[in-house]
């Protein structure tokens, strides 16, 4: 333990005779720890934790086309919504997000 601390100052002195790369090194450090955290908190949030939803392995993304017209993406429209929900025979439940609006 003796030794730990005598290189533990060691290491203090020096930095404190080049403060410049000091600030720098702790900088970098306190950078890097930020990314990494804000990374991994993204991730976490996007990737690994499971969807609010019971049986969320089952959910599917259903989009409409118009390809006759060159429309790639149609917008669900309240009445292709209450037609697909109420005509589906595969479909348990269907619900509509707008990923687009912000709150």
């Amino acid at each position: 333990m003796a030794m730990f601390i005598d290189q533990f100052r060691q290491v203090l002195r020096r930095l404190s005779r080049a403060p410049m790369f000091t600030a720098i090194t702790l900088l970098t450090l306190a950078v890097g720890v930020g990314a990494n955290t804000v990374i991994f908190s993204v991730i976490e949030g996007v990737l690994l934790k499971p969807l609010p939803y019971p049986n969320a392995e089952q959910l599917i993304g259903v989009w409409h086309k118009a390809p006759g017209i060159n429309i790639p993406n149609l917008n669900m429209a309240p009445s292709i919504y209450f037609i697909d929900r109420e005509q589906s025979t595969t479909l348990q439940d269907i619900g509509v997000y707008d990923g687009t609006r912000s709150a």
